[in-house]
Order: structure tokens, then sequence, then C-alpha cells
């Protein structure tokens, strides 16, 4: 059975208009806390009574191989901490053995979740149409560096101290298979 995995957004945007019974969604306790739309709430609160929308957070192995992986796209700093553990609960539940799609509209978990090779479905937007991972670059002396704990603003080179740019250090366009597979 496919298993839906929802963020705030697909809360808000997908349970709303393409609610189906019978099948299975998942969803963190730190997602329902950012829900506070009345009607969100109701439809949210009606699936968890049904059992069709369940509630189980990641692990902490699970949340430490998102944040490593999104450290290598760039993408740490664009993530909450919810989102976060929306790709770790994806992640777990792919590792149980489940065929899951996250449902989304934010592209720095549609980046990341290609990376986990988790399947992403947008709630209302269009997909992203290519993978990328970012670096800091120093646009005087060309001094590289990954994304780490410093983030991605502000970051001065070591070596002459200009401010680093974010750059694109790889992209890769997605296959449509990719989309048409989570679509199913």
């Amino acid at each position: 059975m496919r298993i839906y995995v929802l963020d705030s957004s697909a809360i808000i945007n997908y349970l709303n208009r393409y609610y189906a019974p019978g099948l299975c969604y998942y969803t963190t306790n730190s997602v329902l806390e950012e829900v506070k739309s009345s009607l969100s709430r109701i439809r949210l609160e009606c699936s968890m009574l049904r059992g069709e929308l369940r509630i189980l957070d990641p692990t902490p192995e699970d949340i430490e191989e998102v944040v490593k992986n999104a450290k290598r796209t760039g993408d740490f700093f664009k993530l909450s901490k919810t989102d976060i553990e929306v790709l770790a609960l994806a992640l777990r539940l792919k590792r149980g053995g489940g065929d899951v799609v996250i449902i989304t509209d934010d592209y720095a978990i549609m980046n990341l979740s290609i990376r986990l090779r988790v399947p992403f479905k947008p709630a209302l937007m269009s997909p992203i149409s290519e993978y990328r991972e970012v670096i800091l670059v120093c646009p005087v002396c060309h001094y590289k560096v990954r994304i780490d704990e410093e983030g991605g603003q502000g970051v001065v080179c070591p070596l002459c101290g200009t401010e680093l740019k974010l750059v694109i250090r790889r992209r890769k366009r997605i296959h449509r298979s990719l989309h048409k597979r989570a679509m199913k």
C-alpha cells in the first residue's frame, strides 16, 4: 500500500481538496502544531479519528541522516525543524519497506527528497524541474566550502575576508518518470 507523508502545506492544501478515504496518510507531531486553520484542524481530527491519518515521529538516526544530506545539498538552512522531521519520517517509513511519497509544496523538501530517493508529489505548486547542490564560493579568491553550521549568508572568506556567495555546484534535470511514479 502506498503511504503518503504530509507536511503542513499538504494538510492545508492537499488534504482539504484531494482527500481520498482508504489511503494511508502519515505526519509528525510538529506538523500538527503548525496547522492553525479551523477547517484544516477539523479535517485533521476527523482523519485521525477514522485512523486514516497516523501521527508518528522520526527516529534520531533518521533526523541525523536528513541533516547530513541537507548540508550536502545546501538545503539545511532553508528547512525548518518540522521540514526535517517530515523528511526523516518518510525515510523511516521507506526503510521499513513502505512505498512512500511525500506531499509538499516546499521546494527544499522536494530537492532533498530526490537525494534521499523518496518520491514527492506537490500539493498545489509545480514540482521542481532540477535537483541542485550549492556551495559557498568567494567571488575574489575563489575559495570554496560546503554549507555547514555557519549558514549561507554573512559568512566571510577565511583567506581574504570577502563575503561568500551561494553558487550551484551541481544541477541535474529531473526525469519525468520520477514525477509519474509519485503521481500514481
